[in-house]
């Protein structure tokens, strides 16, 4: 008998240390802790289509989590344990979710916990928030239409369309317009409210850019005169990108001005008057763009090998200088119709020390021909009326830096 009792004693101290004893009842397995209850969660109801909400389920011996269930029709996005007594919970509803009470369950590591009387699904699906904007993106003085004709609601309507701008401005209505003052990415928001009082948010990016600039350009006709002729200044070829130009703005470089796409002026005095154009669109937005005009007081004179004056101001070139170095200057004005430039050289340069006839005009970078001079016209301060022959190119509007390298006549000629 006492062999037998030191028997029953080893297997009992075998099944404490295998943990493999039972008592009878239903006992949780692989229970390290104290078993877990559930005695609330919150929010305690959803409707179906909620998305993306934050709650807690409430109760006594929730650490060390394991899993959570709400249920069907309920998305558990993620949890974490947030003491002994909540678990902190992220979760959607689906739309098809039927409604009525579901059971909660929560796996620790003291065991499971249930509950079939803390949370439910409600009867009313949330309406679907949905919108357009017109056009998708734009500059500041773009209207936008914002529409949500295309929200719904699966199970009754919605009564209310709340809009934020993002801006610090809102509206409601179905559809609505609204202009940014500023440019940058808005973030727009709807949210519908349906019958029951249930609502839903739709967001997304709007693309609002600053205003572009025009471009001012403008011709004169005829490109030169004398003290009294009638010029035309025509900005018709003036563009706005994104918009209207509204302003044309002249300055005749005499102490006058005009406006108007297309203006006149005749001037008083010989000289050589740079022309301004200013342009300004729908957003006030500015271009600026200037020419010179070149005005005779008489014919030049007539050419004369005896001429000693190397001061310029009105000669025209006759004296081939002899072969020099390049020499460089950069385009103020130019006429593609007559094959004529008005260029800035070196203050210094004059009939007398810079070649003319039958020399190279290039542009400089990249390397272009423009042409072979064929005249060339002293205004005074190193600024030459130049014209050529047989251009496949030329200078279109001002700024392209050139040069005329020395050639004799005999060595260049027009190419085929």
């Amino acid at each position: 008998m006492r062999g037998l009792r030191l028997i029953i004693a080893a297997l009992f101290v075998f099944c404490l240390a295998a943990n493999s004893c039972k008592t009878g009842g239903d006992q949780q397995t692989n229970n390290t802790g104290e078993q877990p209850q559930i005695s609330s969660v919150t929010p305690s109801s959803l409707n179906p289509g909620t998305a993306h909400i934050e709650g807690s389920i409430f109760g006594r011996n929730l650490n060390g989590v394991m899993s959570v269930n709400l249920g069907d029709g309920v998305i558990i996005e993620r949890y974490s344990g947030i003491s002994s007594t909540e678990i902190y919970i992220f979760v959607s509803v689906t739309r098809d979710a039927r409604p009525g009470p579901r059971s909660v369950s929560v796996q620790t590591n003291g065991g499971l916990a249930t509950s079939t009387n803390t949370f439910s699904i409600g009867d009313n699906v949330l309406p679907n928030a949905s919108f357009t904007i017109t056009p998708p993106a734009g500059i500041k003085a773009t209207n936008f239409r914002f529409d949500a004709s295309r929200s719904t609601d699966q199970d009754g309507n919605i009564t209310n369309f709340q809009w934020l701008f993002g801006d610090g401005k809102s509206a409601n209505g179905r559809v609505v317009d609204h202009q940014y003052s500023s440019a940058r990415d808005f973030d727009v928001k709807l949210t519908v409210t349906d019958n029951r009082n249930a609502s839903s948010t739709m967001s997304r990016f709007l693309a609002v850019d600053a205003s572009k600039a025009p471009t001012a350009q403008f011709s004169i006709s005829p490109p030169t005169g004398d003290i009294g002729t009638n010029f035309t200044f025509d900005a018709s070829a003036s563009r706005d990108p994104d918009g209207q130009i509204k302003d044309y703005i002249w300055n005749f470089g005499d102490g006058t001005g005009g406006s108007g796409k297309v203006a006149q002026h005749s001037y008083g005095s010989a000289s050589f008057f740079p022309v301004k154009l200013t342009v300004s669109d729908n957003t006030n937005m500015e271009a600026v763009n200037t020419q010179f005009v070149k005005i005779n007081d008489a014919p030049p004179p007539p050419p004369g090998d005896d001429d000693d004056d190397d001061t310029g101001g009105g000669e025209e070139c006759t004296i081939p200088a002899r072969r020099g170095p390049v020499i460089f200057g950069t385009v103020l004005s130019a006429d593609p119709s007559s094959n004529t430039a008005i260029v800035q050289f070196d203050p210094n340069l004059t009939c007398r020390t810079g070649f003319y006839n039958c020399g190279d005009f290039r542009k400089t970078e990249p390397e272009t021909f423009y042409g072979i001079v064929r005249r060339m016209f002293d205004l005074g301060d190193g600024k030459f009326e130049v014209q050529v022959d047989c251009p496949p190119h030329f200078p279109d509007e001002p700024g392209d830096s050139v040069f005329i390298i020395y050639k004799t006549c005999s060595d260049n000629f027009c190419p085929d």
